[in-house]
């Protein structure tokens, strides 16, 4: 439109008004009209009212620096009257504010001529340059964080990429390491069971073998105390029962030691075996012991478990067989409970007997391990370790809670899959 505006009246004339709402109203910016030096507002368009929200009676007559924000009257003001002056259009960009106040205005002036062509007053487009410089800022914000995030990235990218040479290196040697390792295992796995099996044919050899001459030995023993009984003082009778009872004693042990023995090489196929069925057999081989005792025998209902049927029996036959032998003087109560698990079912076997100390929990499953004396109880202290190692083939446990005096509870695991 040129760099000045012309009127051919004065500034309050009707032709100065018109060709301002022209200007003013046609234009989608905020503009104003302002006299002289005054700078007193003449006309406003409706897009400076929005943006002052202000009524335009209320404005009209009003200084233009009244409308403007505080911190830009000086500058704005400032402008006016160099505008008004030099008859030059100036342009007042938000950048010159933006720490000053908080909101941003832009600012373009041009002047208007008179009849005899001398400055009346000035226009002036108003850009509201808030939102404008805020986004301004946050694009050098982001701009310096996705700087400052760039070289994090690289610096992170060198971190992870001697991270991943470091790993692959580890890697490489761990698995050198697990492979010699799972080699050394192999080796030594093999060599176990190679020497498990010769020492479970050396005791079945063992026992077997020395039961002939042992029978001798006592067949003989016991002729010598039927023939010469009558012919020896006490002290030679005292002599032959003691010949008679250790060479029984060492029958027993050579049976046990040879039933253990058999465990592994007379081990039958996992079947689904009924445990309810397997302990009527068993009661039913406890039969005369429990009427001589007056022994109680309860169960909960009892599953069907993959196993060995014989030597889960002599699991059974064991634990109720400890449970009424070891009884104190209150008739033998036991129980027999089984809990379903996630992967495996826990039984229970449970009595009112003399109980064990808590700190016999190793010693008790050893072979031949003993905790009271013959002349008590009698056997060999093999039970449970032929217990242990028939649930540990199926691959289960065993372990007991107990206090002296107040009877005892083993506790014994089946895999529900089958084990082993």
């Amino acid at each position: 439109m040129g760099s000045k505006l012309k009127s051919d009246g004065g500034l309050s004339g009707l032709d100065l008004t018109n060709l301002g709402r022209y200007f003013s109203e046609q234009s989608p910016h905020a503009m104003v009209i302002v006299e002289g030096t005054t700078h007193i507002v003449r006309g406003v368009n409706s897009a400076f009212l929005r943006l002052v929200k202000e009524d335009r009676e209320k404005l009209i007559g009003q200084p233009f620096t009244e409308a403007v924000p505080e911190g830009e009257k000086n500058g704005c003001l400032a402008l006016l009257d160099r505008v008004y002056r030099t008859g030059q259009p100036e342009i007042l960009p938000e950048q010159e504010h933006a720490q000053t106040s908080p909101a941003y205005w832009s600012y373009s002036m041009w002047v208007i001529l008179g009849a005899d062509d001398r400055p009346a007053g000035v226009m002036i487009q108003v850009t509201n340059a808030t939102e404008i410089a805020t986004f301004r800022r946050e694009l050098v914000a982001m701009n310096e964080e996705l700087t400052l995030s760039s070289i994090q990235q690289h610096n992170l990218a060198e971190t992870l990429e001697r991270t991943v040479d470091e790993l692959k290196k580890a890697k490489a040697e761990l698995e050198i390491r697990v492979r010699d390792r799972t080699a050394e295992l192999t080796e030594a796995v093999e060599e176990l069971k190679r020497s498990n099996r010769d020492l479970e044919q050396f005791a079945y050899v063992c026992s077997h073998d020395l039961q002939e001459p042992l029978r001798m030995v006592t067949s003989f023993v016991q002729l010598l105390e039927d023939r010469y009984n009558d012919k020896v003082d006490e002290q030679g009778k005292q002599y032959i029962n003691f010949a008679v009872e250790g060479s029984k004693r060492m029958g027993t042990l050579i049976h046990d030691l040879l039933e253990f023995s058999r465990l592994n090489s007379q081990a039958q196929p996992f079947v689904p075996t009924d445990c309810e069925a397997l302990l009527r057999q068993v009661l039913h081989s406890f039969t005369l012991l429990i009427k001589e005792t007056g022994t109680q025998v309860t169960h909960d209902p009892l599953p069907t478990v993959l196993g060995d049927r014989t030597q889960l029996a002599q699991v059974f036959q064991n634990l109720i067989g400890n449970a009424i032998k070891f009884q104190s003087e209150k008739p033998p109560l036991v129980h027999i409970g089984v809990e379903k698990r996630d992967t495996d079912w826990l039984f229970h076997v449970r009595d009112n007997g003399i109980g064990i100390c808590q700190e016999y929990q190793d010693r008790i499953f050893v072979i031949f391990q003993r905790l009271h004396t013959r002349q008590k109880y009698i056997g060999n202290g093999i039970g449970l370790a032929i217990v242990k190692k028939i649930l540990e083939r199926h691959g289960g446990a065993i372990y007991f809670e107990s206090k002296p005096d107040e009877g005892s509870t083993f506790y014994f695991t089946i895999p529900i899959n089958g084990g082993g």
